[in-house]
């Protein structure tokens, strides 16, 4: 049975989490994005 790679990231609103987020996606990983808001915004989330 093959299992389809998932990431968890942590603030993934942010500046860095949300071209993390692009990159795993781009690799075909899916993610799981998770951000309290505090500094970035859902618009910036590619999720």
């Amino acid at each position: 049975m093959m299992r389809h790679p998932r990431a968890v990231v942590t603030g993934g609103s942010g500046f860095l989490g949300s071209h993390l987020c692009e990159a795993l996606l781009g690799r075909g990983i899916s993610v799981v994005c998770m951000d309290n808001l505090l500094t970035g915004t859902r618009a910036t989330s590619p999720i």
